[in-house]
């Protein structure tokens, strides 16, 4: 159980790790003891030092320096045993994957750690590099010097006189260490309860912490029950297990609770996309903190190892068997009462969920990029073909900017033409919002081409691996050129008003924006537009004004009678209102019958009719009134 607890320490982002010289065995570099043996044999004469195999590190160090009469001898061993690359960085590359450990310290001098971890680690060597530590990199403690610092190398008994045990007290760098402790609790990796340089610097920090200290775990495999009690002396917890072994299953216990971990705040966001970015997975994060925030964990890549799981009783178990083996590529629809204890795992990282429908649908058993080409010249590059088989039927699915095809080939049925026409059965999905009137227009103009059936190659690397046309489906054929119209006509007004009709729905598109484009359109471009008019219109009629009674006896039905509207006319296409100018109302074949009322300002009301029932309607950018020169009559009409 101490495990178990310790893990649990571990993902609350509190625990520092304290890392020994039996981590950097793993990498190929020698263990505490045997390093030593290897500076015994640098001495002469060992036993002038009274020095044997069971000599201490610290004694032996000392000897060589003794026999050197300075540090550099011993100094340029540490750097050619330590400084030599790596044959296998595994664990500390594990480890770097765990960004819940802010703070490690290690009396080892190879570069592991930074090599691991890269730019996201700050080396703490001396005073001076305290200064330079970022919240934002994890702080590396090397109590014993690095190989990249020889001066600071502590390994001699004499060194640890001068720097643990007389300014362990003293020293700002020690008591930067000493506060790490006190503030996490600790594991200790890589030790053995033999090793001096642990045991000194254990005895005086502990001495000086007394009972402040937090839990301390050490973690090595297989000691005995006696070293065990020495170490709960220290009130130290034994986990028994070994490095690789460790790291391991640690990892996957973070990956089963990171999850949950994350949504009851028990780590932060940035812990938790640091660490599935490590299993090319993205974070998408949205609402409040705590368990009402919703979380999404998505793949950052096109592949990634996915896992569910749920329980469900033996009927449903049975529909999804008959499924799996079917050549269906529809998608199976469970609902929530059919699932229970549901989760996803994606490269092991476990996703519980409450859902309320769960959609399974074939994966793709081949992908391709290739590019289409009309026979046309119109072309669609980089199009990534996802293709599914089962049994007899192969499934093609492919995206032309908003619209989703697939095409379903049955083997046993599917023929082909003389023409090399192949006829099989397919399908269209545009998407619920529509791109830019720009990318409609390209695609329309490929599903025209295609349900049109018109030929076209498919090319792969460059090279054509298909040649041929789809069946002309003529109903579709004809419905895709009509939004293909409609969308030409949107850039039309686009380019005249400086506006966008981009995102639009595409369920939006009914018959009245399309007929309102159309007038739209029409009126810009200055044509007449021809409507069916069976209505009457009140005309009222100054009829002391002599100009006008002459223009209203000498109207015919062969003449137009015109009308001006000093009102700017708006039309609504797409729910924006487009001005298309003032009106002039074209009567045809008109007929002026008097009413005979007068209202207040003295004018007499005649009343509008048209034999033909037509009427055309004329749009200017400016208010004209009644044109000049005209020879058919003209009423000028007051709205």
């Amino acid at each position: 159980m101490s495990k178990e607890r310790l893990f649990k320490l571990i993902r609350t982002e509190r625990v520092a790790l304290f890392v020994g010289s039996g981590m950097s065995c793993y990498a190929g570099y020698p263990s505490a003891s045997a390093f030593k043996n290897n500076i015994l044999t640098q001495i002469n004469r060992p036993e002038d030092y009274r020095l044997n195999a069971e000599s201490s590190l610290l004694d032996v160090s000392e000897a060589l320096v003794s026999q050197s009469g300075t540090k550099r001898t011993l100094n340029k061993l540490v750097i050619d045993v330590f400084g030599k690359k790596p044959v296998d960085t595994s664990i500390h590359d594990t480890i770097a994957k765990i960004p819940h450990f802010k703070t490690i310290i290690t009396t080892n001098y190879d570069r592991l750690f930074e090599i691991a971890y890269e730019r996201r680690i700050s080396p703490v060597i001396t005073d001076q590099d305290l200064t330079y530590t970022d919240n934002f990199q994890v702080e590396l403690f090397k109590v014993h010097g690095c190989v990249t610092r020889p001066e600071r190398i502590i390994l001699s008994r004499n060194d640890y006189n001068n720097f643990f045990v007389e300014n362990l007290d003293q020293s700002l760098y020690w008591t930067v260490v000493k506060e790490r402790i006190i503030s996490k609790p600790v594991v200790f990796i890589g030790y053995s309860l033999g090793d001096d340089n642990i045991n000194i610097i254990l005895d005086r920090i502990f001495k000086a912490l007394g009972d402040h200290k937090h839990e301390c775990f050490l973690v090595a495999p297989g000691w005995n029950m006696p070293d065990q009690v020495a170490l709960a002396r220290r009130n130290i917890t034994y986990v028994d297990s070994g490095a690789q072994e460790f790291f391991d299953e640690l990892t996957k216990d973070i990956k089963e609770n990171i999850y949950s971990d994350f949504k009851s705040d028990f780590i932060n966001a940035e812990t938790l996309q640091d660490f599935i970015a490590n299993y090319n997975l993205n974070l998408q994060l949205t609402g409040v903190k705590g368990p009402n925030k919703t979380v999404s964990i998505i793949p950052a890549g096109p592949e990634v190892n996915v896992l569910l799981e749920f329980k469900t009783d033996l009927e449903v178990a049975k529909i999804i068997r008959k499924y799996i083996n079917s050549d269906s590529f529809d998608e199976l629809i469970l609902k929530n009462d059919q699932i229970k204890n549901f989760s996803v795992s994606l490269e092991g990282i476990r996703v519980p969920e409450d859902i309320s429908e769960l959609f399974i649908s074939p994966s793709p058993t081949r992908t391709i990029i290739g590019d289409i080409r009309f026979d046309d010249d119109t072309a669609y590059e980089q199009v990534e073909f996802s293709i599914y088989s089962k049994k007899d039927k192969t499934k093609v699915s492919f995206t032309i900017k908003r619209s989703k095809i697939e095409i379903l080939i049955d083997r046993k049925r599917s023929t082909m033409g003389a023409s090399g026409k192949v006829f099989l059965d397919y399908s269209c999905v545009h998407e619920e919002i529509c791109g830019s009137v720009k990318e409609e227009i390209e695609n329309f103009q490929f599903l025209c081409n295609a349900f049109g059936g018109h030929r076209f190659k498919l090319f792969v690397d460059n090279k054509p691996i298909f040649e041929g046309a789809l069946n002309k489906d003529t109903v579709s054929h004809k419905s895709w050129q009509g939004y293909q119209e409609h969308f030409i006509l949107l850039k039309k007004i686009e380019k005249f008003k400086s506006l966008s009709f981009s995102g639009l729905k595409f369920n939006d598109i009914i018959q009245a924006n399309w007929e309102n484009a159309r007038f739209v359109c029409k009126a810009l471009d200055g044509e007449q537009i021809e409507q069916e008019w069976k209505k009457e219109m009140d005309v009222w009629v100054n009829e002391k004004d002599t100009e006008v009674m002459m223009s209203v006896k000498n109207l015919s039905s062969s003449e137009n009678a015109f009308m001006f509207s000093g009102k700017e006319t708006f039309l609504p296409v797409h729910d924006q209102q487009i001005n298309i100018g003032y009106s002039t109302f074209i009567v045809q074949k008109p007929s002026l019958t008097r009413q005979g009322n007068v209202d207040n300002r003295g004018l007499t009301c005649y009343k509008l009719t048209s034999s033909s029932q037509t009427i055309h309607l004329l749009f200017t950018k400016q208010y004209q009134g009644a044109p000049d020169g005209k020879e058919n009559a003209s009423l000028t009409y007051i709205g």
